[in-house]
């Protein structure tokens, strides 16, 4: 199971409230907002909506995750060809009146202040701080109403269902790799894997975002939440989650082989003992 729990946590780095946060705390402001926008412009803006959104930072430690489970450096996920694919996808799913919205938050200092706690939260060598916070979570244990907040940004900003599509992806390109199943098994065994690992991957998105943003007030979450369950927040984080899927998952297709050279790759794990969804 070290090897299940280990490609697990793969997906795990968007869920440490990178898509939510990516799309935050947004106030309706349409009457100042322009609607219609020349090409130039437009995709001018949204390169800068996915910089200031700190997505090419958060891509640089999935992909160093990837790389140091698999012991190997591939040029299909190396960081800037992978961002690149991403902005590439992005640029062709823009709506202007939404991305002018996102645009201005991400520009605003609380935007700011956010994108740099989920840019923190995801550096390497943070796991001594994550264990201290893990530590205090007992006799800190976060009021209910925050708690609720939380989940409530897990499922709006698509975290769990992302880090879920983007481990899975990976782990089909391994198995279609080595040709150890048919494609029809394939599929069978990975929807019985996502539905034992919905529950888990839900547990370790909510750690992760209460750690990233633990200095934030109740009150800032509040505002973060209302943005993401808006029209404006679910057509930016649908649009990032999808083009980070497709990108991960075209690169793993290309990776596969190679990684299943250098690992001696064996087949998927089986489920747990303890799973209803086993043999």
């Amino acid at each position: 199971m070290k090897r299940l729990a280990t490609v697990l946590v793969l997906g795990g780095v968007l869920a440490w409230g990178t898509v939510p946060a990516s799309a935050a705390v947004w106030r309706d402001e349409s009457a100042g907002v322009a609607t219609t926008a020349p090409e130039a412009v437009a995709d001018g803006a949204a390169q800068e909506l996915l910089e200031r959104s700190g997505l090419r930072l958060q891509l640089e430690s999935l992909v160093a995750r990837i790389e140091s489970e698999f012991r190997l450096t591939s040029a299909h996920f190396e960081p800037g060809a992978l961002y690149g694919r991403v902005r590439e996808a992005f640029a062709g799913r823009t709506e202007p009146v939404q991305l002018e919205r996102a645009l201005a938050w991400f520009r605003s200092p609380l935007g700011q202040r956010v994108v740099a706690l989920e840019v923190t939260a995801a550096m390497p060598g943070r796991d001594e701080a994550l264990g201290a916070f893990l530590g205090r979570l007992d006799a800190e244990r976060p009021s209910p109403e925050r708690l609720a907040l939380l989940f409530r940004l897990d499922a709006a900003g698509l975290a769990t269902e992302t880090s879920l599509d983007i481990t899975l992806a990976i782990l089909r390109s391994l198995v279609n790799a080595s040709e150890l199943m048919e494609p029809a098994e394939v599929e069978s065994r990975l929807t019985d894997l996502r539905a034992w690992a919905r529950e888990r991957m839900r547990q370790a998105s909510l750690i992760g975002m209460l750690f990233t943003y633990q200095d934030l007030t109740d009150g800032e979450l509040a505002e973060l939440t209302a943005f993401v369950e808006s029209d404006a927040g679910q057509w930016f984080v649908n649009a990032v989650s999808d083009v980070v899927v497709r990108a991960v998952g075209r690169a793993a297709e290309q990776a596969a082989p190679e990684i299943v050279r250098s690992t001696r790759w064996e087949g998927p794990p089986p489920l747990p003992r303890d799973s209803r969804l086993a043999e």
